[in-house]
């Protein structure tokens, strides 16, 4: 009476799934049996059970957003696939994606279909799961089903482990004797992200080499939130090749929350002072005079150092309140220049925010 577990390792047969040859379901049966340990080898038990069922599999080959932007709230997702298993009428097409693309109450959800799906479909949203069904016409295998449906964009992308979309199709026969056919429980989501409306910088000190200290403006498109569960943002910003951090705290001496427009020129003590604008990197412009920038936060913090994966200078701002898109944002950092101006289509500041979490 004392129970006994193992494990058998393979590979799983290729049986019928469910409406498909149900009867050679019968031959999906495990035996088993002990014997004695005489030269004959008697039979001392034997029995038999009813092996597990198996699954076809849906094979997702597109999750497309028209929109890839944060916080929209009517966003066109375009899905194609194909199944493993027809599934006669009635049967459903059930779609499962992350509840944050779920969240907005305005948005008129819709679903649209075309390719080989069937001719008519009703369709229901129920929270984050959006359901399929065809009374007349079966959901047909190794054709390509299209569809587009309405979510809406969170205002960040969820963790990629959660970031999934999960597919099942399933028979509405009460005499069937299963019920789901195919199902892909793991297909990566897409992800959205924030846009910055302009991004520009400005150096006070053009020669190669030297300690500088560089202006950066930047607008956002939309906001970038401070979360209560996670109360901090990061705005990151790579520079290019041949910057060095002054230190790990973006140039102490330099480092300002707030753009010092002009620096103060004074030819000898006592004489008077002239007001040069900062230039752009590698350019002979400046920012506009007529601007007026906005401080960022007080009590965000920068650090600096270098980026081992890209090989490039970083500064890395943690922002403790919200950011709001449309404001003319401006501070300043201490960076190296390098020794040489970097060679055409390098010489970019790449701009990246995020949130914790």
């Amino acid at each position: 009476d004392t129970p006994l577990s193992f494990s058998v390792t393979g590979y799983n047969a290729d049986l019928p799934t469910s409406g498909e040859g149900q009867a050679a379901q019968l031959d999906n049966r495990w035996s088993f049996v002990t014997r004695d340990s005489d030269s004959s080898k008697t039979i001392l038990d034997r029995k038999t059970s009813t092996g597990f069922d198996q699954l076809g599999v849906i094979y997702v080959d597109l999750i497309s957003p028209d929109q890839t932007k944060v916080s929209i709230s009517d966003n066109i997702v375009e899905i194609r696939l194909r199944l493993s298993t027809q599934v006669n009428p009635p049967c459903r097409l059930a779609i499962t994606y992350p509840p944050e693309f779920a969240r907005d109450s305005a948005t008129v959800r819709e679903v649209s279909t075309a390719g080989d799906f069937p001719r008519k479909v009703d369709w229901r949203f129920s929270g984050n799961q959006v359901q399929i069904d065809s009374k007349d016409e079966p959901l047909r295998r190794d054709v390509e089903l299209v569809l587009r449906m309405t979510v809406s964009n969170p205002h960040i992308s969820p963790p990629d482990d959660l970031n999934i979309w999960r597919f099942e199709t399933l028979s509405l026969n009460p005499l069937s004797l299963y019920n789901k056919s195919d199902v892909n429980y793991d297909v990566p989501g897409f992800k959205i992200h924030g846009s910055f409306r302009r991004a520009e910088v400005a150096s006070r000190v053009s020669s190669p080499a030297v300690e500088n200290t560089v202006g950066i403006w930047f607008v956002l498109e939309s906001d970038l939130p401070r979360e209560d569960v996670n109360p901090t943002s990061y705005l990151r910003i790579w520079f290019p090749p041949g910057f060095e951090p002054v230190d790990d705290s973006c140039g102490l001496r330099s480092f300002n929350l707030e753009y010092q427009r002009y620096s103060v020129c004074a030819a000898a003590e006592g004489a008077t002072a002239s007001f040069q604008p900062p230039r752009y990197v590698g350019t002979d412009s400046f920012f506009q005079l007529t601007k007026t920038f906005v401080a960022l936060p007080a009590g965000s913090l920068c650090e600096s150092g270098m980026d081992t994966e890209k090989g490039l200078m970083f500064v890395e701002l943690a922002v403790d309140k919200n950011l709001e898109y449309g404001l003319d944002y401006a501070f300043q950092v201490g960076a190296i220049n390098p020794p040489a101006l970097p060679p055409d289509g390098q010489n970019v500041f790449q701009f990246e925010t995020q949130m914790a979490g």
